[in-house]
């Protein structure tokens, strides 16, 4: 009888379903939606997902395969969401985890009963279990920021945002500065009249690709060949960035305060072109809202038709 109880079936709990079986350990893996892929699947049924149109992976292709179970070289450096899943069901299925997985079965409680734990699940079954491991995904309670005021136009969270298609001809702001709000920020900048991105402590503003390779595979490298920390390899990394790509405060992005070896940093290869181009502009922090305007930190206001909180989320386990 399995002991093991994963909670999950995306990325995290079939490799740990797949290390489990190797080992020979008995285990239960349940999932409330109907298949594998947790936010890789687009419009997942199991409501969690944040996964929008033209979502790509910001890691290349030979870092981002399991080590025993290559991604095909066939693919582009970086894999769309769809091509991610793909490779994560043929994942699944090659090593036999996906006919394990307990589908439509949602964990509703997990409380300890001595040193032992007892799981409630959807289908009114009762289990006890030595140990539980937890891969139900961070990236589903969406955080909202608290600004003074109201605003009277459409808002909503990046963990909403699926497609462009309602920003037509609008002026949208986009509020953070992580991958998301870059991606969504330029995705809508093709056909909206403006887009405006607010942050409130900037961040490093990375290429996807230098020296006409991937990014994280020159810093790779350079890890490898200089046998560098990694602290040190980001530090050489964002000189030869600055080298490179030049200084972003010159598009209006503030250098943080923080150094790049101490936070991850957001990647983009259209961000500052999209700028350039004059389809983005950078605000920074929102003041107060003021219904159909939103006021900024440096004094300024625009006329805002929709706002985007591309702000994060609460970690949060529901059972």
């Amino acid at each position: 009888r399995a002991d093991i109880c994963i909670i999950g079936a995306g990325t995290s709990g079939i490799t740990v379903a797949k290390a489990l079986k190797e080992a020979g350990l008995h285990f239960d893996i349940f999932e409330k939606g109907s298949d594998i892929g947790g936010m890789w699947r687009y419009e997942n049924d199991n409501g969690q997902s944040s996964c929008y149109a033209s979502l790509h992976i910001d890691t290349s292709r030979p870092n981002l395969g399991y080590s025993d179970f290559p991604i095909k070289s066939s693919l582009p450096d970086f894999l769309s969401h769809a091509q991610f899943l793909d490779y994560l069901v043929s994942y699944a299925e090659h090593f036999g985890v996906r006919e394990l997985v307990q589908f439509r079965t949602a964990v509703e409680s997990v409380e300890p009963v001595g040193t032992r734990y007892r799981g409630k699940l959807s289908d009114g079954r009762e289990l006890e279990y030595g140990s539980v491991i937890v891969a139900n995904g961070h990236l589903s309670d969406a955080r909202y920021p608290d600004f003074p005021g109201t605003f009277s136009g459409d808002a909503t969270h990046s963990h909403y945002y699926r497609t462009a298609d309602p920003y037509d001809g609008k002026t949208v702001l986009v509020v953070g500065i992580g991958n998301s709000a870059v991606d969504i920020a330029v995705d809508i900048s093709r056909r909206s009249k403006h887009v405006f991105l607010s942050t409130r402590r900037s961040a490093w503003v990375m290429p996807k690709y230098l020296f006409g390779r991937p990014i994280d595979q020159v810093s790779g490298w350079i890890s490898r060949t200089f046998k560098l920390s990694t602290p040190k390899t980001r530090a050489v990394m964002a000189r030869l960035i600055r080298f490179v790509a030049g200084d972003q405060r010159r598009f209006g992005l503030p250098r943080p305060e923080h150094p790049m070896s101490k936070e991850h940093a957001t990647l983009s290869q259209d961000l500052i072109p999209y700028i350039g181009h004059g389809y983005i502009s950078i605000k920074p922090n929102v003041k107060e809202l003021l219904g159909d305007r939103v006021a900024f930190a440096d004094g300024t206001e625009e006329a805002i038709d929709s706002i985007i909180y591309a702000t994060g989320y609460n970690i949060r386990f529901p059972f």
